[in-house]
């Protein structure tokens, strides 16, 4: 699968999040997945800067198993999907995030029993 059908399926998990998970508006979330012009300098290129943010965010994945900590359903987690379009296809750093993400919440539904749907992606 393409990294764009990819974050189509990422961004169909995380909207369809299981009930479990506490809904957090935007005012709310945990999550910040913003990249600023200081971001993209201090680390080189937007892609390194996202990586960043995102490992500050979700921390390290080392023996996680590649999981990380999804700790609500709404908008903010939601937001991690834009972001990871803004990176160029084939950056292993962001294949990786977006491989981990969707094995992260493909786990919450299966630990709430709910069925993982796969959308037909047209070409």
């Amino acid at each position: 699968m393409s990294q764009n059908g990819r974050l189509v399926h990422l961004r169909n998990l995380l909207e369809n999040l299981p009930e479990s998970l506490p809904y957090c508006g935007l005012g709310s979330t945990y999550y910040s997945f913003s990249v600023n012009n200081d971001d993209i300098e201090e680390y080189g290129d937007e892609t390194s800067a996202t990586n960043h943010q995102l490992e500050i965010t979700f921390g390290s994945r080392h023996n996680t198993g590649g999981i990380v900590p999804i700790k609500e359903r709404g908008p903010g987690i939601c937001a991690v999907v834009p972001v990871l379009a803004k990176c160029p296809p084939g950056d292993a750093r962001i294949e990786l995030w977006i491989e981990n993400l969707c094995t992260s919440a493909e786990k919450l539904y299966n630990d709430a029993g709910k069925k993982v749907r796969m959308h037909l992606l047209m070409p």
